[in-house]
């Protein structure tokens, strides 16, 4: 379980772009398959993926592994992040939901696994325009 807390860039627009808070598996490079999240603004906050993850994991090395892996001659994105449509839907709190391995697991459905500690997880926060451009991205944890 986890909360990320922002407050509100100051002259910034009513459009003013959105978020994308990943959780990544450090050891691993994956993201979970499953999270749960919530926030005062529920209508503003979702689970996904999308284009401006590929956008930052190749801006940012540390990213790597939240953008889709090509498997096969074929794009897989799996894992999710968390959308956060609204800068005023601070703050957001998250449940990622992490199961043991299972063998055979094809590699267009590996996500993170269990068992995993927090120091094995890095937490970011991305910030998207609304053209789905990257202004920046900052690790918020490991």
């Amino acid at each position: 379980m986890g909360r990320v807390a922002w407050g509100r860039p100051p002259n910034i627009k009513a459009d003013g772009g959105s978020f994308r808070v990943v959780i990544l598996d450090k050891r691993t490079r994956r993201m979970p398959g499953f999270i749960s999240v919530t926030s005062a603004r529920l209508d503003d906050v979702g689970a996904g993926s999308d284009g401006p993850l590929d956008v930052a994991e190749e801006r940012y090395s540390w990213l790597q592994g939240i953008g889709p892996r090509e498997i096969n001659g074929s794009f897989w994105a799996t894992g999710d992040a968390i959308t956060v449509s609204s800068v005023d839907a601070s703050p957001v709190t998250f449940v990622i939901v992490l199961h043991p391995a299972r063998p055979g697991t094809p590699p267009e459905h590996a996500v993170a696994t269990a068992p995993a500690a927090v120091s094995d997880l890095l937490v970011a926060l991305i910030n998207v325009g609304t053209d789905g451009q990257v202004y920046w991205a900052q690790r918020l944890l490991n």
